[in-house]
């Protein structure tokens, strides 16, 4: 490569010599031949030869400075390009960076959410704390494939978590209902609100009604003034009437929300048929929202 790049810089000098050597000797040829025809007495001839050197003098200072010219040009285009190539470099560097940090921030966040579910689920069944486990890493494979991780799909992440609750559901004789809009957030919020849904809605499908009773949860996601409100629905027991308690996934829920900036809010109705009403309001990504789906 350095013998490469040695060969490169000589090559336009060399360039620029050769023509103007060639360039020299043709007009010393040429110009003597056409002054020793045209003169006709030594006095004309030495004249001639004063006009062809001053013509000599214009013409390879036109010729030189042409060369140049294109010379610098290209140089400039060249070095141009490897300006732009450097910012280029540059940018892929500070955007690998950003990526690296980002990436150590997911992982920190992500163990912190996992030990916390763990710490306050302890003294539940294995099997209600791996589902837990199960439905985080569910939530991440959603949320981590989308390309720009400012602008996550949350009505497409809950959309996953009622169809990995469907199972349950379905043995507890609850239908799940679903109503949600198209909006964005940052990664971390879907994250943090994905589980605290799926906390609500599983608390909800396993103590809303009673036993062997048939029932149904709602779940809708709306927009207002730039605020998500993601709320969960029943028309079951309610908590005054031995239904829904703070235990461990409204504990868990609490948390997440609160992490994600956002905040969760119930309302019991207080009758056995009108159950319980939680709803979330949480941040958006300004300026992406659409149309509604279910």
């Amino acid at each position: 490569m350095p013998g490469r790049n040695k060969t490169i810089r000589w090559k336009a000098p060399i360039a620029i010599t050769g023509i103007y050597l060639l360039f020299g000797i043709a007009w010393i040829v040429a110009s003597d031949h056409i002054a020793a025809l045209i003169s006709t007495s030594p006095d004309q001839l030495e004249r001639l030869q004063t006009y062809k050197g001053t013509a000599y003098v214009v013409f390879t200072t036109a010729l030189v400075f042409t060369l140049l010219n294109l010379y610098a040009r290209r140089a400039t285009v060249a070095l141009d390009a490897v300006k732009r190539k450097q910012r280029e470099l540059s940018g892929l560097l500070h955007q690998r960076d950003q990526l690296i940090r980002e990436l150590h921030h997911r992982v920190r966040n992500n163990m912190q959410i996992v030990l916390a579910i763990l710490s306050l689920s302890e003294g539940e069944d294995e099997a209600r704390r791996i589902s837990r486990i199960e439905m985080l890493a569910m939530i991440q494979d959603e949320i981590y494939s989308h390309p720009d991780p400012r602008a996550v799909e949350v009505s497409t992440v809950l959309s996953d978590v009622i169809r990995f609750l469907a199972p349950a559901a379905g043995e507890q004789h609850v239908k799940l209902e679903q109503t949600l809009v198209s909006c964005h957030a940052p990664i971390d919020v879907v994250l943090d609100v994905g589980i605290a849904i799926s906390e609500l809605l599983d608390n909800t499908i396993r103590h809303a009604y009673p036993p062997g009773s048939n029932g149904a949860v709602w779940l809708e996601l709306a927009v207002h003034a730039g605020t998500a409100r993601a709320s969960v629905r029943d028309f079951g027991m309610g908590f005054s009437n031995g239904g829904i308690t703070e235990g461990t996934g409204i504990a868990i829920a609490r948390a997440l929300v609160s992490q994600s900036g956002g905040e969760l809010q119930f309302t019991d109705v207080g009758s056995e048929t009108h159950g319980v009403h939680a709803e979330i309001t949480f941040p958006i990504t300004n300026g992406l929202s659409a149309h509604a789906g279910s």
